[in-house]
């Protein structure tokens, strides 16, 4: 009787394994693909294609981007950093600025001698933020309805330049990182651009966090949320209103 409780045993936990480990490969190889979605996405980024296109100085690079508008956001993306470069390089001619940089002549001056009083209206709110490292300054700049170049999202996008700033004035990651943001492909593009480590290891880093915040949202645990390393991601983790994996990504690298 024993021995027949025992085969009746042992052939449920078999018959448990057969349907078990086809489920378990499916959802190994699930994991693989969103892993995969995951890096590609971010891999296309506009602004991770653009620091690729500036350092190589070819803006045709902007074309792998696979979103709608991509190369456009990509190339825009490659021009403030060009615009940047010029107008805090000590090297620079301010009077031979490329046609697209011309408006800020005056600016490039005024930073070059350390001076905006000769400046007035939105440039000289810009260069005192650049001076003073002054972030809701360059808000107010970038807001300025006669500001030639439009910038959503206004707080971002001054930290930004005064980042870059600050990176391509001393050569220094650690002086690109001066203010931190959410978005963590600002860190990345401190890294690729003045850092001396791969940034590759990071990226994975990156990648992975994100993947675990999909894993949590489909799983409806905000507890497997806290296995994530980077704060902003963690943050999107817990955040209700983001759910698919497009928005989570867009929320910490656009």
């Amino acid at each position: 009787m024993k021995k027949m409780k025992l085969k009746v045993q042992f052939s449920i936990i078999g018959v448990i394994l057969v349907l078990l480990v086809p489920a378990l490969a499916l959802s190994a190889q699930d994991s693989t693909k969103l892993r995969e979605e995951i890096r590609d996405k971010m891999a296309k980024s506009p602004r991770w294609v653009g620091i690729k296109a500036f350092k190589q100085a070819d803006t045709r690079i902007c074309d792998e981007v696979g979103q709608v508008n991509g190369a456009w956001h990509c190339w825009t993306f490659v021009k403030y950093v060009a615009f940047v470069k010029n107008i805090s390089d000590p090297k620079t001619n301010c009077n031979n600025l490329p046609p697209q940089f011309r408006a800020y002549t005056d600016l490039c001056s005024a930073l070059k001698q350390s001076n905006c009083k000769s400046l007035s209206g939105y440039q000289m709110n810009m260069c005192n933020a650049f001076l003073l490292n002054d972030v809701a300054l360059m808000e107010k700049a970038l807001s300025d309805p006669e500001m030639p170049d439009f910038i959503h999202n206004k707080k971002e996008g001054a930290k930004f330049f005064i980042n870059m700033f600050n990176g391509f004035k001393t050569g220094s990651e650690r002086d690109c990182n001066k203010f931190s943001s959410p978005n963590l492909i600002l860190n990345a593009s401190c890294n690729a651009l003045f850092g001396s480590k791969d940034f590759g290891q990071e990226f994975n880093s990156i990648s992975e966090d994100i993947f675990k915040a999909v894993k949590a949202k489909e799983a409806k645990n905000d507890k497997l949320c806290e296995e994530i390393r980077h704060d902003s991601i963690k943050s999107v983790c817990h955040n209700q209103s983001i759910s698919t994996t497009d928005e989570i990504i867009d929320s910490v690298w656009h």
